[in-house]
């Protein structure tokens, strides 16, 4: 798994061995950008895939939780993972057990993509009006709503025509890998 930290976000995590940047990623894999905000004066993180621009959000980071981010990140991405495709009840054991396994050696990288970037500006924008109408998230669920409604947003990738939902991106591309068919909402 490759993590792309903005400077902001390497401030808040824990001394890491960071490593330049290997370039562009024009096709799905594990690369995730990820950028730190302050909202209400708690630190927030969003974190998108690089190809499916899909993000995850991570509300009211400390600097003990983030100690543990990678274990946080694969446990939330399975669980977006298992809530995306139709997966059995039998099987989030494996899919918890294989993102446990990509994220066992994080490569972590400084910078940002210029087009991910964007997209994560547009989320952490999302985010605050969200925190706004709602209230600060203080649970998973509420986090995971948010994520939710975030992704639903029409993005573009550099060079490409059209747009793309990253929800359904980021579904069908899991759900290709897994061997499922996308679950209802």
């Amino acid at each position: 798994m490759n993590f792309y930290l903005s400077a902001n976000a390497i401030k808040d995590m824990p001394p890491l061995n960071v490593v330049p940047s290997i370039g562009d990623h024009d096709e799905f894999s594990r690369h995730w950008y990820i950028h730190r905000v302050i909202i209400e004066r708690r630190k927030c993180f969003v974190a998108m895939e690089a190809h499916t621009r899909y993000g995850m959000l991570f509300c009211g980071m400390t600097k003990p939780i983030l100690r543990n981010f990678s274990l946080l990140f694969a446990d939330y991405l399975w669980r977006h993972i298992v809530s995306l495709c139709a997966v059995e009840d039998t099987d989030f054991g494996h899919i918890k057990a294989m993102t446990s396994k990509m994220c066992t050696d994080v490569i972590y990288h400084k910078g940002l993509s210029k087009s991910v970037q964007a997209h994560i500006k547009d989320v952490a924008h999302q985010l605050e009006w969200d925190i706004h109408r709602y209230g600060f998230p203080t649970e998973p669920g509420k986090e995971f709503f948010m994520s939710m409604k975030a992704n639903k947003v029409p993005r573009r990738r550099h060079g490409e025509k059209g747009f793309i939902i990253p929800l359904e991106e980021f579904q069908r591309l899991w759900c290709e890998i897994l061997g499922v068919t996308p679950a209802k909402e």
